[in-house]
């Protein structure tokens, strides 16, 4: 959705460029025409991607232009690019208020009136932009080779009137051709759409900002199956190069302008080149050896000490959506076959095969398949220019990999389905975890091992925009995410990627931070008795750990969905903690939630008046993976919500419970600086991502225990071996951790993430003179019986952008 007012978490600053993308009011058009095909984005979103990539060549505020290379590549903030209906500037007299900005520009799609493009040149000093090459109205500029020069002229003129002229030349960098010239030449890269966001960053790295390319070239089709296979595997080589050049150079930059980095390089430099006697490192020297730098990094990539945070979008195409369309619009024409194709996963190269049948509907078959691949690289496109606002303001590393085969995962998933619904029978459990391996060697394939790898050794923060469950991935013996701290951006319907680009950084503290938890079980009903005793617990137990001011901290048990509402709205919650009833209804394709014994729609997130910033979901599958946009925690993350916390299935009250639990505890110890004993919390935990990543990695190690205790306890007629092995954990379940921890942590050599592949290991020496309870165990890991709950819930948004302020 694009808003109806203008209400916006960031604001620009007075020297922020401003980018504004006039769209119109298009929702009452067929969706097919409204929206592209496979995600359905709005077609007001899929116009601007020109604009987009056009402001992806120019600097994001005039500190940005006006600062030295390479302190330019270190200015902080967000591209500013503001998404208005053509009805909210189009009153005759002002523009809302965005007349008021001297810098930036407007861009303007064919639809929009001449009247109403008269109007804003009247009342603005921004340059007026064309989304198309060749535009059907007056006095708009086109989005071609001039298009940047004419930018800057008129930035010029508007700096001239804002700033004395004495403090700079405006003409002495227009001469130099908006390069931030250092001597430096662009990246030599392969001209291809799926490259030019690393192109782009690279270059930015460099101090260059023009693209004197101006275009990029579509790979030409390949001829036969084999040369698609080359073509894919080349691709996935570039991917790597680049990927890994593009970490070096931010690593240098970085370094350049930190006395301990510079010292760092000049170590490096004095091996074989001669420096003069100096501590520094000037403009020049840099730009000379910067190549030099590259190569030595490239050679020593393994030992490189950095991490960054990084940002991939890995495509799948929405089986369960997709195939609800071919049904009721495409399934008498189009064959099945065509439909397997289009499926299949890669970077889109692959070559159509014809369908059974007569000439006519050969042609049918043909003319459809080609038209949703232009299509399918249509929203790939729309998704590559949000790198503007996920990755390029901050230099994180973006990448597109191929798509997924969307036919073999939905399968699998929908096999899991069925065993998470029987997690209280070991084989069925083996089951889940055979098919989760089977999901996650697929991701792993698809991504590639040496991309895997690159992110193990230098990702910090890694978001996805995927609808996969990504973090499925088994690495190096690890799970995806106990080894890193993992989000990800679901590809919603409509605007929710680009509206999710708002979202400021702040931070939440003891003072300012409100916490709402709702126990919405029913305490009568005899099923909701047990559960309902665990979130009446999880409020005692929030309320010892919360030292804030108890007024902001708020347990409530509504008596219906109208309650949920006013409470939320009235109490307007920094975070929001839900402890019920949830589902998905595969015949309404919509979640909901359980209100003691009404229903919260999934659609009715967008009528709430205020969505907090902090969304955590205690409840069944308020994130499915293979049915339909509409579920809970996909629907708080569109109304506006930074982080929703949601699961993929149903999910143990009891699990749930602990999880929030530690969640909680750990959030607050962080906040404090220290526990309620006193010991003073890690320097690392500074996010919210950082609290989850805790919290997942604890449950981690919990599951060994809970999974062995937990089946031995429900078991009738448990051997002698069995009752001392469970008598054993569920006692002395508190030694048998602090050992775990303990021998986990001790074999820590370099990065935090080592200690949790020693899980196993810790609890068999824990178990080592205890012949049979380590038979038991072994039998446990090894057949696969321990169902990992941590992976239940997944992390939406960006928890990274929330810090934590201790006390």
């Amino acid at each position: 959705m694009i808003t109806n007012k203008i209400d916006y978490k960031r604001f620009p600053k007075p020297e922020d460029f401003v980018f504004l993308c006039v769209t119109s009011n298009n929702h009452d058009e067929f969706f097919l025409k409204r929206d592209s095909l496979f995600n359905r984005f709005n077609s007001n979103i899929v116009e601007h991607t020109s604009s987009r990539f056009f402001i992806s060549q120019l600097p994001k505020s005039l500190d940005e232009l006006f600062v030295p290379w390479p302190f330019s590549t270190t200015i902080k903030g967000d591209y500013e690019i503001i998404y208005i209906r053509e009805s909210l500037l189009n009153d005759g007299k002002s523009l809302g208020g965005y007349e008021m900005y001297n810098f930036g520009a407007i861009f303007i799609p064919d639809y929009i009136s001449q009247d109403f493009i008269e109007n804003l040149r009247k009342n603005t000093k921004l340059p007026i932009f064309s989304t198309e090459v060749k535009p059907n109205k007056r006095n708009v500029m086109p989005l071609n080779e001039r298009a940047l020069k004419e930018f800057y002229k008129k930035t010029f003129i508007n700096i001239n009137g804002a700033f004395p002229e004495k403090y700079f030349n405006p003409q002495k960098i227009l001469n130099k051709n908006y390069d931030k010239e250092t001597g430096l030449s662009q990246i030599d890269i392969p001209e291809i759409t799926i490259l030019e966001p690393l192109k782009i960053m690279v270059n930015r790295l460099r101090g260059i900002y023009q693209d004197k390319y101006n275009a990029t070239l579509q790979i030409a089709p390949a001829l036969d199956e084999q040369s698609v296979d080359i073509r894919e595997k080349e691709i996935q080589v570039w991917n790597e190069k680049y990927l890994k050049q593009l970490i070096i150079e931010k690593f240098i930059t970085q370094a350049a302008v930190t006395s301990d980095g510079i010292d760092h390089l000049i170590n490096h430099l004095s091996d074989t080149k001669a420096l003069r006697e100096s501590s520094d490192l000037g403009i020049d020297e840099l730009a000379n050896n910067y190549n030099y730098f590259i190569g030595k990094f490239e050679e020593a990539f393994d030992d490189l000490n950095f991490r960054t945070d990084m940002v991939f979008y890995l495509p799948i195409l929405n089986k369960y959506v997709f195939d609800n369309l071919y049904n009721e619009i495409w399934k008498k024409e189009i064959s099945k076959s065509v439909l397997g194709q289009i499926y299949k996963g890669g970077y889109g190269f692959g070559q159509f095969q014809a369908a059974s049948g007569n000439n006519e509907k050969k042609e049918k078959n043909a003319q459809f398949y080609f038209s949703t691949m232009v299509e399918r690289r249509k929203d790939n496109r729309v998704i590559d220019s949000l790198f503007v606002n996920y990755s390029l303001s901050k230099l994180i590393p973006y990448l597109r990999l191929p798509f997924v085969q969307a036919k073999d995962i939905y399968l699998k998933l929908n096999e899991i389905d069925e065993h998470v619904a029987r997690t209280e029978e070991v084989l069925q459990i083996k089951k889940f975890n055979d098919n989760r391996e089977e999901i996650g060697r697929i991701f792993e394939n698809t991504i590639s091992k040496k991309i895997l790898k690159i992110i193990s050794s230098k990702g910090k923060h890694i978001k996805f925009i995927s609808d996969c469950p990504i973090e499925w991935i088994d690495n190096d013996g690890l799970p995806l995410y106990i080894e890193k701290s993992i989000s990800r951006l679901p590809v919603m319907p409509g605007n929710g990627l680009v509206e999710h680009t708002y979202n400021a950084e702040f931070e939440i503290d003891l003072e300012s931070t409100r916490i709402l938890i709702v126990n919405s079980l029913n305490k009568v009903n005899e099923s909701d008795k047990n559960l309902y005793q665990y979130g009446k617990a999880l409020g005692t137990l929030c309320e010892e750990q919360y030292l804030g001011d108890k007024r902001k901290l708020c347990y409530f048990e509504p008596k219906a969905k109208d309650d949920f509402v006013q409470k939320i709205e009235s109490f307007e919650p920094t975070i929001l903690i839900y402890f019920g009833h949830g589902s998905h209804n595969s015949r309404d394709d919509e979640g909901f939630l359980n209100i003691n014994e009404e229903r919260f729609r999934a659609t009715e997130i967008e009528n709430l008046s205020w969505v907090p910033p902090i969304v955590i979901l205690g409840a069944c599958e308020t994130q499915v993976p293979n049915k339909d946009y509409l579920n809970v925690g996909n629907c708080f993350f569109l109304a506006g919500a930074t982080s929703v916390l949601a699961t993929y299935f149903p999910v143990d009250g009891l699990f749930a419970f602990t999880f929030l639990e530690s969640l909680f505890r750990n959030l607050m110890n962080v906040m404090r600086g220290e526990d309620l004993s006193g010991m003073t919390t890690p320097e690392y935990l500074k996010t919210w991502a950082d609290v989850i990543l805790q919290t997942r990695r604890s449950e981690y190690i919990l599951e060994p225990l809970r999974a062995i205790s937990g089946y031995l306890g429900t078991k009738k007629n448990r051997t002698s071996d069995e009752n001392e092995i469970w008598g054993l954990f569920k006692d002395d379940g508190d030694q048998v951790l602090n050992f775990v921890m303990n021998y986990c942590f001790n074999r820590i050599d370099k990065d935090m993430k080592e200690a949790y592949k020693y899980r196993n290991e810790a609890y068999r020496e824990f178990l080592k003179n205890n012949e049979k309870a380590l038979k038991i165990f072994d039998k446990f890991i090894d057949s696969k019986y321990i169902f990992p709950e941590s992976l239940i819930f997944t992390s939406l948004g960006s928890p990274e952008k929330i810090g934590i302020k201790k006390a």
